[in-house]
């Protein structure tokens, strides 16, 4: 068990001796008798190995001296930082107890009963797992976890036979910073003859919860105990803000054996094809369009670039922020015009021509689009599932571990934006053209001078 002195003021010795704002562990609990009434202690552990409760019971309090010898001999004056406190003192200073066990089998009890554990690692995914709570039109892509419960002891009144545990898991590189979300659990009864596989909308906007109020904590573990008839039930767990992305680790606990079936949203379950986000293949007018607005790309161009007739990275970068609706308050900054230039300047000249200004303009634009069709929430940035789509769209297959370091580099926290998004696919583009370029067995070979051009400068 782990105890918590509740206080602002953090580790500050109290004129008790005890420690404000700190963690102890109960290592033992005892009665002794004193003046004929049973007096009840409790054992506290200070991890520091000292300073120590210095009231009524402690090691060098007058009252062991009127217990007797065997009594007596529960008392250690080592200064270790291990104490006894009466039971009512104890319920006065410390404000909240952890009890850690590695079964259930304490909550009622019933020590015999072995319970069983299943544990599942999971993932809320925005624009495709990750539903939000209970009253949104898409919980029902929230993962689901359908559960076959098999016996009740009806002997023992309200006998809880399962215990379910939803833990957040910290984003990687970012445990104390960011903040936890509020989730839930929501469990639903499913009637016999219900088709296996994933539950749709219909299902949870007809059925009622098995616990009527559902409530959302920022706790990271939130556990829920239920007395459930035999028959078969889905576990929800769930975000209360839908397009949330985060993880999870679902352990489900019963006293016989249980069969669960996994939902989480994967491919094989969703009939959408995860919203699959395909380009677009421009009509017959659009292109004749686009062939219109060459006139007023040069026009643009012109009032920007210098008397060499060329953009310089100040240029572009005034040119954007100008013209292009970038949706955030800095705009695109002088080290990514530096790249744009870099990434089109075919001439090596490290100035951008109207001929590789026109060809990043198209470029851009085709990403916006790309960016605007895989935001699916709207929010004016792509999450690590978004941006996934995003890339295929473009006809470029990246696994999970680049996507990870993708976002890592051209991301916030958690969501990539226009900017960096138009960045990075620039750069993929690029790299894929090079490769195109030089390999014709899917391997690439490269000298020295090649490599560092290709590495630095872009």
């Amino acid at each position: 068990m782990v105890l918590f002195i509740q206080d602002k003021l953090v580790n500050t010795v109290a004129h008790t001796g005890l420690v404000d704002a700190h963690a102890y562990s109960i290592t033992g609990v005892t009665e002794v008798t004193y003046y004929g009434s049973k007096v009840r202690l409790v054992r506290i552990m200070n991890p520091w190995g000292k300073t120590e409760w210095n009231g009524k019971w402690s090691d060098k309090s007058d009252l062991w001296n009127s217990v007797s010898q065997a009594d007596r001999e529960k008392c250690f004056n080592r200064d270790n930082g291990e104490f006894w406190m009466e039971l009512e003192d104890f319920c006065h200073y410390f404000l909240m107890m952890f009890i850690c066990c590695e079964n259930p089998n304490f909550l009622d009890g019933d020590t015999d009963t072995q319970w069983k554990c299943q544990i599942y690692d999971g993932k809320w995914v925005a624009g495709r797992s990750a539903g939000g709570n209970v009253n949104s039109s898409t919980f029902a892509t929230n993962p689901q976890y359908r559960i076959q419960v098999t016996i009740l002891d009806k002997d023992e009144k309200e006998d809880q036979n399962i215990l379910i545990s939803l833990m957040q898991k910290p984003e990687q590189g970012h445990r104390k910073k960011r903040r936890l979300n509020p989730v839930g659990l929501t469990l639903f009864k499913v009637p016999p003859g219900t088709p296996a596989g994933r539950l749709g909308s219909d299902f949870f906007r007809r059925s009622q919860p098995v616990k009527q109020r559902q409530m959302y904590d920022y706790a990271r573990d939130l556990i829920e105990q239920h007395s459930l008839q035999p028959g078969e039930y889905v576990i929800v767990p769930s975000t209360m803000k839908p397009y949330t992305s985060a993880e999870f680790v679902l352990s489900v606990y019963t006293k016989t054996d249980a069969k669960i079936s996994v939902h989480d949203g994967g491919d094989d379950d969703d009939t959408d094809n995860d919203k699959l986000i395909l380009p677009e293949i421009p009509t017959k007018s659009e292109e004749e369009d686009n062939n219109k607005d060459n006139s007023s790309d040069r026009s643009l161009f012109n009032r920007y670039a210098g008397q060499t007739g060329e953009l310089s990275a100040r240029q572009l970068q005034k040119l954007l922020n100008d013209n292009f609706p970038h949706g955030t308050w800095h705009g695109f900054g002088l080290d990514t015009c530096r790249s744009m230039i870099a990434m089109v300047d075919t001439d090596k000249r490290m100035t951008m021509t109207f001929s590789e200004f026109s060809t990043l303009w198209t470029k851009i634009h085709e990403f916006k689009k790309q960016f605007n069709r895989a935001d699916s929430n709207k929010n004016g940035s792509l999450s690590d599932y978004e941006l996934e789509k995003a890339i295929g769209s473009a006809g470029m297959d990246v696994n999970d571990v680049a996507v990870r370091l993708m976002m890592f580099r051209y991301s916030g926290v958690s969501s990539t934006i226009m900017e960096d998004f138009i960045v990075l696919m620039l750069r993929l583009e690029n790299s894929k053209n090079v490769f195109k370029d030089k390999s014709s067995d899917g391997v690439i070979t490269l000298d020295w001078d090649e490599w560092t051009v290709i590495s630095t400068y872009n």
